[in-house]
């Protein structure tokens, strides 16, 4: 532990290696031929396109120009009244600055602007990202800055190549990094002070590290050490993923309590297995760094095949009446006190239909004679799992659709729209959490099943979300998110005044790839990070 506390120190005493010219010119000539070979492209595939084909086409196209104007309307929004901080306030068109005050929402949103071709836009965001310095006493979440910050610089990098990108996500990582040496057990804390190194974890939670901040840096850090050569990022962060393996549910198998005691690196706390806040990301990263490492990483690959094991017993709900076969949708919940079924669903935990939509489709490298236990189940898998997808995609939207804003609520209870021992169905959805934050999580997974089945009905469910932001959350500044969805008003009582940064990074990102034709952004040559930043796949 003391030479990887010197080895961190090291790192951080380290002037940044600065990408050479010629690198940098390689590279950023590669993502223009990357861009005009998407151009060619989609203009063929119009060419073809006939009749009824042409005509969809042509909608997509409007689609996703409306999509891009939204976007430009609410980072416009930021650039005139927050430009530099972390967040305009949209109907106040006051500041926030919850992130450390580096400009989050510019950061988060660098690669969206790459993805849109917003060449203006993104290279005012680039001289502002030129002039960052993170020496600031000022504790950090480790989460959210590896996600929204360290994430956003990498995938600028990926999607154009600049030097300043990686440059300055180096910077951050060498600040970052020092959170796995703050404890015996290599899990990094909640809380960074990115001058001193110092981490904590929060009170609220009797200083117990979380499931979703430990297990959500390995694609960042992988892709850091991929690009600067420099093995450190990876090998910490890659750590927890060995030590959680080691500590996994005894009672059920392939899933994880979300609390960790930092000493000892064993599971603590409240006993409570979900899929939403505070665990989320964690799984999404097991299939995910499988993907990122092209294939060569078994091991992560196997933690996710033994998730999905414990998600299909103990997890998922099916309409009454109905089972895993032809259930028309089916909702995930929680396990508490480590027995427990309860039938609430978080949006944040409507990533999941995305996550099996994406394990049916991923990319297994090599021959089938050649693939390892974990790839060839992962393979015996890809129909259930679309399956399961499309059926928890359902009960999503359905969250949405019923709401009188047609948008989703933070939070449901599923009860009696789930088989429960016989019950009948009263068909009733009740809402727990009202509010609605802009969350991209459903539209997201709405993105993952249209490239896994080209079903036109995903795209026709993510407009119709669209088309109810732009109704109740559109503010002459920016976008707002809701208090109440089932109050249909944009009244001030009925706002929160706030547009948080994924909803440029995430939501709307999601939603013009949604409309965008497959071969932008291929799910074969990337994969994204929890805030839906694209890393190139490492070859």
């Amino acid at each position: 532990m003391a030479r990887m506390r010197e080895e961190a120190a090291a790192a951080l005493g380290r002037q940044a290696p600065t990408l050479s010219p010629k690198l940098s010119a390689v590279e950023s000539a590669a993502s223009r031929a990357r861009e005009r070979r998407a151009v060619r492209a989609e203009e063929a595939e119009a060419a073809a396109a006939t009749g009824g084909d042409r005509e969809s086409l042509l909608l997509a196209k409007r689609r996703r120009l409306a999509v891009k104007n939204a976007f430009l309307h609410a980072y416009h929004g930021y650039e005139r009244y927050a430009f530099g901080h972390d967040e305009v306030r949209p109907t106040t068109n006051a500041t926030n600055d919850s992130w450390g005050g580096f400009g989050a929402t510019l950061v988060d949103a660098l690669d969206t602007m790459a993805i849109m071709k917003l060449k203006k836009e993104l290279s005012r965001a680039r001289r502002h990202v030129a002039q960052l310095d993170w020496d600031k006493d000022y504790g950090v979440s480790f989460f959210e800055t590896t996600i929204r910050y360290l994430g956003g610089l990498l995938s600028a990098h990926s999607m154009t190549g600049h030097a300043t990108f990686l440059n300055k996500a180096k910077e951050l990582g060498d600040r970052l990094v020092r959170a796995f040496d703050a404890s015996p057990s290599g899990m990094p804390k909640s809380i960074i002070n990115l001058r001193t190194g110092a981490s904590r974890n929060h009170q609220w939670n009797g200083r117990l590290s979380i499931l979703a901040e430990v297990g959500s840096s390995q694609l960042e850090f992988a892709y850091l050490s991929h690009h600067t050569r420099n093995p450190i990022y990876a090998q910490k962060s890659r750590r927890v993923f060995e030590r959680l393996e080691r500590a996994r549910h005894p009672v059920h198998p392939g899933l994880y309590n979300v609390y960790i005691d930092p000493e000892t690196g064993e599971f603590d706390g409240e006993q409570r297995i979900t899929l939403g806040s505070l665990a989320d990301s964690f799984y999404e990263y097991t299939l995910k760094l499988y993907i990122l490492s092209g294939g060569r990483d078994k091991a992560a690959l196997r933690m996710f095949n033994n998730a999905v094991r414990g998600i299909r017993e103990h997890l998922v709900f099916y309409e009454t009446g109905k089972g895993p076969s032809d259930a028309s949708f089916a909702f995930v919940g929680e396990v508490l006190g480590g027995a427990r079924r309860v039938r609430v669903q978080e949006h944040l935990s409507c990533f999941v239909p995305g996550l099996f939509a994406l394990a049916a489709m991923a990319r297994i490298p090599g021959d089938r004679a050649d693939y390892s236990r974990e790839e060839v189940e992962l393979m015996e898998q890809r129909r259930a799992n679309l399956l399961l997808a499309k059926q928890l995609a359902r009960g999503c939207v359905m969250t949405y659709e019923r709401m009188p804003t047609g948008l989703g609520p933070e939070s449901v209870d599923f009860s009696e729209l789930v088989d429960d021992n016989g019950r009948g169905e009263r068909g009733k959805l009740d809402v727990v959490l009202t509010k609605y934050m802009l969350r991209p999580e459903t539209i997201e997974s709405l993105f993952l099943l249209w490239r896994a089945t080209g079903d036109a009905e995903y795209r026709e469910m993510g407009w119709r979300i669209f088309t109810r932001i732009e109704e109740f959350c559109r503010t002459p500044a920016a976008f707002t998110g809701l208090r109440d969805v089932q109050v249909a008003s944009k009244e001030a009582f009925n706002v929160d005044n706030s547009m948080q940064s994924f909803f440029l990074a995430e939501t709307l990102k999601y939603l013009y790839l949604l409309f965008s034709p497959n071969s932008l952004l291929p799910l074969d040559k990337y994969v994204f990070n929890t805030e839906a930043h694209p890393l190139r796949v490492f070859s």
